[in-house]
């Protein structure tokens, strides 16, 4: 088996997720959400974002970016693939490279809010006394000051 085959796997694995990112990925997604659903019906409190992912999952999740996670992951495929191709032209520069790209994919990861909100709004529904529901709230107002999820969407004022 030569060093070409060795590698193969990750090679085909990189193009398929570079197509896969090409064909899939929106960057503003929750914009495109918000002219099905209106910009009115984008939340600005935490208690309202925490009853729209209860009420409608994809819409929330949407407008918090949960896509963005796929994306990333299909990017960080990517760069191990060019990673590994180009290690023989130039190991240092090479590495150099897929470190800073694999860390811009787990900040990106690490700073996506989706899926602690989501959380979030599953503890609150379940939440059994005001200091559970208070404390919830405290917590997602702090993970929203953060990460503004309506600045990419047009007309809310964000």
């Amino acid at each position: 088996m030569t060093r070409a085959d060795t590698w193969k796997p990750l090679y085909s694995a990189g193009a398929v997720a570079a197509l896969l990112a090409a064909l899939l990925f929106r960057r503003n997604i929750g914009a495109e959400v918000s002219l099905f659903t209106g910009a009115e019906a984008i939340p600005t409190a935490v208690a309202d974002w925490y009853a729209l992912l209860q009420a409608n999952p994809f819409v929330g999740l949407s407008l918090l970016a949960v896509f963005d996670l796929v994306n990333y992951l299909l990017v960080g495929v990517i760069f191990l693939a060019l990673g590994a191709a180009l290690w023989q032209a130039n190991k240092s520069v090479a590495a150099l490279a897929l470190a800073g790209g694999l860390m811009g994919v787990t900040l990106n990861l690490a700073s996506n809010i989706s899926l602690t909100m989501f959380s979030f709004s599953q503890r609150y529904a379940a939440a059994t006394s005001a200091a559970q529901r208070s404390d919830l709230l405290t917590a997602g107002q702090a993970v929203l000051a953060g990460n503004d999820p309506l600045a990419a969407v047009p007309g809310t004022g964000a």
